[in-house]
This record gives structure tokens, sequence and C-alpha cells, in this order.
């Protein structure tokens, strides 16, 4: 029978991994709150500027989607 003791180094090292893995899911959750943050801010403004701009919607036929036509603003080039 094998007994599995870890050196005291061994675990050390195994700490310290498992910190540094902790502080990167911190770090990537914090930034994916930014990203959600600023994309918030995109809709927002995207919100303002369809409700400001007088549009004038074409269809976008770069696309080639017969099941649906996009069409955009050529004033303020939103596009739905």
């Amino acid at each position: 029978m094998k007994c599995n003791i870890i050196k005291l180094d061994d675990k050390a090292k195994i700490n310290n991994l498992l910190n540094i893995i902790e502080k990167r899911k911190k770090y990537v959750s914090n930034l994916e709150k930014k990203l959600y943050n600023e994309r918030k801010k995109i809709r927002d403004f995207k919100e303002k500027l369809f409700k400001l701009c007088k549009h004038n919607w074409v269809p976008d036929r770069s696309y080639n989607n017969y099941d649906h036509t996009p069409y955009y603003c050529t004033i303020c080039g939103l596009d739905n």
C-alpha cells in the first residue's frame, strides 16, 4: 500500500498555484463586469440615437439573406 505523503515544498507550491488561480478568476470576473457595463453604455447610447434621429431606413442587400431583409438608416447608420 502506497502512502500519499506530500512534501512540504510541494504543498507550498500547490497552495501558491491555488492562490494564483483564485486571483486570476477574480481578475476575469472584474473584466467581465467592466465589459457588461461598457456594453450597457453602448446600448443606452444607441437607444438615445434611435430616439433622436429622423431615420431613413433602406434595405441592406449586402447580406444576401432571403429570410429577412435587414435595414439600415442612411442618416445615422443604425441597423435593425
